[in-house]
């Protein structure tokens, strides 16, 4: 499942970036393709933590991550 979560979070972040903000930022020249690389990183790992909290029902570290911006342990 570990793998599941991996591809629907890095579908997520692509789609996010393709119809979102980013790619206009970058397409007016205002982001580099490495600061693109960089955001889409951070924004796929980010994902993938609240995907993994959600398939393992850890919803009081979901409601501290949402809330207060607490990282749990994983």
């Amino acid at each position: 499942m570990l793998n599941d979560i991996h591809h629907i979070a890095q579908s997520i972040t692509q789609r996010v970036f393709n119809e979102g903000r980013a790619q206009a930022l970058q397409a007016n020249g205002q982001l580099t393709e490495q600061d693109i690389e960089r955001l889409n990183t951070s924004m796929r790992e980010h994902i993938k933590i609240l995907l993994q909290l959600v398939q393992e029902e850890r919803w009081e570290d979901l409601r501290k991550l949402v809330d207060e911006g607490e990282k749990p342990n994983l």
